[in-house]
């Protein structure tokens, strides 16, 4: 009688293992199938966990982007009109010669002029610059004006440094009288003077 009830008991305990192995074998299969990102992460393993962790079958290769084409670059903008060499040796014969009035159609209307140590004179019309140049410049005709650097280093070392611009056209005399010329354009815009001593 003992064996006949421990029989009836087997067969259902057999059925019910049989049922729940099935169960945990279809969640693994399916958690295998479906792949990460399909419902809830996936837990992390533990020592005691015996199911493998998936691995990736492949990944997929970056594609590769052409790189863009650099625009055209854009040319320099031209260095701005300066006097013609023309302009520069009709403005040196104007100072030697003392024929100041040769100036007149080299100057911007108003003209800056600026003499050493005063300060003065300011804005003057092409026509009254090239009458006070005649008058201050008056005698002197031993003009050079191809300064040393070493020369005009000296000069904008001072409080006229602003008169002294690379492109300025800058004579001296003898008894170190100087005169420079500042260009806007192709005209000049302003005078600078100075007498031996001021600099």
């Amino acid at each position: 009688m003992t064996g006949e009830k421990s029989r009836r008991w087997v067969l259902p305990t057999l059925i019910t293992a049989g049922a729940i192995i099935l169960a945990l074998a279809g969640v693994l299969i399916w958690m295998l199938v479906a792949g990460p990102g399909t419902g809830k992460a996936a837990p992390t393993p533990s020592a005691t966990s015996m199911s493998p962790t998936p691995t990736p079958t492949s990944t997929a290769s970056p594609t590769s982007t052409p790189s863009p084409i650099p625009a055209p670059t854009q040319a320099p903008p031209p260095d701005p009109v300066g006097p013609s060499a023309a302009d520069i040796e009709n403005i040196k014969a104007a100072i030697v010669t003392g024929n100041t009035q040769a100036l007149v159609s080299h100057f911007t209307n108003p003209v800056m002029v600026i003499l050493a140590a005063s300060d003065g004179i300011g804005p003057m019309t092409p026509d009254a610059a090239a009458v006070f140049l005649a008058q201050r410049l008056a005698n002197k005709t031993e003009w050079n004006f191809d300064p040393t650097p070493a020369q005009l280093d000296s000069w904008r070392a001072t409080f006229y440094e602003q008169y002294f611009p690379v492109g300025a056209l800058v004579g001296f005399d003898a008894e170190e009288d100087k005169i420079s010329f500042t260009f806007t354009g192709t005209q000049i815009s302003t005078v600078f003077v100075s007498g031996p001593g001021d600099l």
